[in-house]
């Protein structure tokens, strides 16, 4: 359920901050169940469409820890 309520939010609001961190969640959720390529694909995304903001910083970190 958490799955389909954090893409919604990105869906639906695709300017707000929340949307970014929506998105960050979702790739947790990716990551926790070892889908690495679907949470690498979201991380991406995030530091690219979110640029400055914070949770663009925060994937850059975990792209980072996937890479070790």
């Amino acid at each position: 359920a958490a799955q389909k309520n954090f893409k919604a939010v990105y869906i639906q609001f695709p300017k707000s901050e929340k949307a970014a961190m929506a998105m960050l969640k979702l790739a947790d959720i990716y990551r926790e169940e070892n889908d690495s390529t679907k949470a690498v694909q979201l991380y991406t995304q995030i530091t690219t469409q979110y640029a400055d903001s914070t949770a663009a910083h925060i994937a850059e970190k975990k792209l980072q820890n996937i890479g070790q």
